[in-house]
This record gives structure tokens, sequence and C-alpha cells, in this order.
């Protein structure tokens, strides 16, 4: 078993970080150094006289991408058991350190996750929105809940090395995108509570909000795009063959026939990215029967809000839009579009 810290320009903190880690556990430590740079080559210098094995990235990678140098470098050296990987902020105590390598030897899973409580007195309230927002996009995305998905103390299996190193994402995106392929992939993994620390409101954190928040909700604003693309090219081929037919059944056939074609492409080539040959037939019967269900869905579903539960229309229309919304993207994702997964 080993300990992993991926570090970028890392404070003194890394430094007590290993001194506490080395004084309960004899368990080795491998840092990444992901480009820091000549200004902290002393600190970096400090952890290699600690005992620490120290991996140089030349240039700022990202976070992914020092997670994956490390898991390299495990695979070289032969490792049995699994690796533990750990922030370098100070964010999670030795002691949770600790508790994960011994949750990933006893549970066998593939995955154990050290989970916060951020419903505690004092998290900043960027990291409160931030884990509902994970939460709440992950759920929509694969029907499955975490408590904690932006987690950065995570243990994983050797077993599942080799796959871990083929996962997309160089920078925060990576561990999210860990927990949505250890679901398609159909792999085992835990949750243990740790303590929940956020020293001067996470200042030394390198998440950056904007930048890093698209990378990690990707797939859902590319769905949202590719939807909006096809509602536009829809709405203005209604009105071109209205003009052209001056028959609204045919306008809105032939309009909502291209559109949906389109919106197959988009979502095949650029929201699920699914390259794969030779099953276009296949993939087409299976997205025109969701369609179909979305169809039948979105009038049963706007029935019983509306006549039966006598809710307002337009309420009762955004709520079934926003559950089959998620529907759609759900069974898209993991039906219609999945890809193989080796």
């Amino acid at each position: 078993m080993r300990i992993l810290i991926p570090a970028y320009e890392p404070k003194d903190k890394l430094i007590t970080l290993i001194d506490d880690i080395q004084k309960i556990t004899d368990t080795p430590i491998i840092v990444v150094n992901d480009g820091s740079g000549e200004e902290y080559k002393k600190i970096f210098d400090q952890v290699e006289k600690k005992d620490v094995k120290v991996l140089n990235h030349e240039k700022n990678k990202g976070k992914g991408e020092a997670i994956k140098t490390g898991i390299k470098y495990l695979m070289e050296i032969g490792e049995e058991e699994g690796v533990v990987s750990a922030d370098c902020d100070g964010q999670h105590s030795p002691k949770d350190i600790v508790k994960v390598i011994e949750e990933l030897k006893k549970s066998k899973n593939d995955l154990v996750l050290g989970v916060r409580n951020f419903s505690q007195k004092g998290i900043p309230f960027r990291s409160k929105f931030g884990n509902i927002i994970s939460k709440i996009t992950f759920l929509a995305m694969t029907g499955n809940k975490v408590t904690d998905t932006q987690t950065g103390l995570r243990g994983y299996s050797k077993n599942i090395f080799e796959w871990l190193v083929s996962i997309d994402g160089s920078r925060y995106e990576y561990e999210f995108n860990v927990l949505l392929g250890i679901k398609e992939k159909g792999l085992t993994y835990s949750e243990i509570p740790i303590e929940t620390i956020y020293e001067d409101k996470n200042a030394v954190s390198h998440f950056r909000p904007i930048r890093d928040s698209i990378l990690i909700y990707k797939p859902v604003c590319k769905f949202v795009i590719s939807s909006v693309l096809a509602m536009v090219i829809d709405i203005i081929l209604l009105l071109v063959f209205q003009n052209i037919f001056n028959e609204l059944l045919i306008a809105v056939i032939l309009s909502r026939a291209i559109s949906s074609i389109i919106n197959f492409i988009c979502n095949k080539n650029f929201v699920f990215e699914n390259k794969e040959k030779g099953n276009l037939f296949k993939l087409l019967i299976k997205y025109y029967a969701l369609v179909v269900v979305i169809l039948v869905l979105n009038y049963l579903i706007l029935n019983f809000l509306y006549e039966i539960l006598g809710i307002n229309l337009l309420i009762s229309k955004i709520i079934t839009e926003v559950i089959l919304y998620s529907f759609s993207f759900i069974i898209q994702r993991r039906v219609v579009f999945k890809k193989n997964v080796k």
C-alpha cells in the first residue's frame, strides 16, 4: 500500500502533513510535483529528505495527470495492494488517511471514498454550494447517489490501476470522471466519514470555480448545448416549412424529423463521444425508441400533475421537462450511446 500526494505550489503544510503521517504509519509516501516551479524546489528537497519518493512534472499538467503519473509509477514497481490519494493542503488529517488505507485493505472494494459532512458550521459557502451542485449533477448523470463527489481522499485498489490511467481528464474533472466510469464498469465502492477541514476558508486551493466547474460538468453542458441547438433548428424549420407548404402537420413532422437527426448526430459524436462504427442503425433504433417513450411520458406526467393534482399548467410543464430532461440524459448516456468499457 502507498500514499499518493499530488502537489502544485505547496506550502509548508505539505511538510507538516508528511511528518504527521509518518508518526502514525509506516506506509510509503509518493509526492508528485506537478510543475510547481523553481521557487518550490526547497520544499520538495525537504520532502525527499524524509524518505519520500518525489516524481516531477516539468510543467503544470493538473491534478488528474499527477494522479495518473503516481499510479503509472506504482504499476512499474509492482505495487501489490493499492494506493490512497490525499490532498497536499491540509484538508485531510493523517488519521483519516490511515482510516481509508485500513478500509481499502479490509473491504476489498475497488474504490474507497473519504466523505465530508457539509452540514456542519464553518464550511465555506462555495464549497457547500459546489458539493450540492456536484451531487445533483452526478445523480442526474448516473441515477446514483454519492455523498461527496469532490473528495480528494480516495483509496484505489491495484486491480483498477490500468483503468485509472486510461480515464479522460487532466485536472479536477478527472476525479469526477472516475466516479462516472466506476458505475459504468460495474466496480464496487464504499464511503467512510472523515473530518471536514477548511483552514483560512480553503484559500490555498488551486480549484478555479468557473474553468474547473465547466470541465467537471462538461458532459451536461454539452447535452444542454445540443438540446438548445436542436430546439432552435426545430423552430426555424417549422417556420420555413409552414411558409412553404402552409400545412402545420407537414411542417411539424418535417422540422422535427430534421432537428432530431441533427440532435442524434450531435449527441453521438459531440456529447457522448461514441465513435464506434458499424452499429449506427442500432443506435438510431434505440434513440428513436427513447423519443417515443419520452413523448408518452411527457403526456402522462403532465396529465397527472395538471389534471389529477391540479397544479398550474406552466409549473406542471416545467416539472415534467426537468424530470424528463434528466431521464433522457441518463438513458442516452447509459443505454443509447453507451460505449464498450474494456
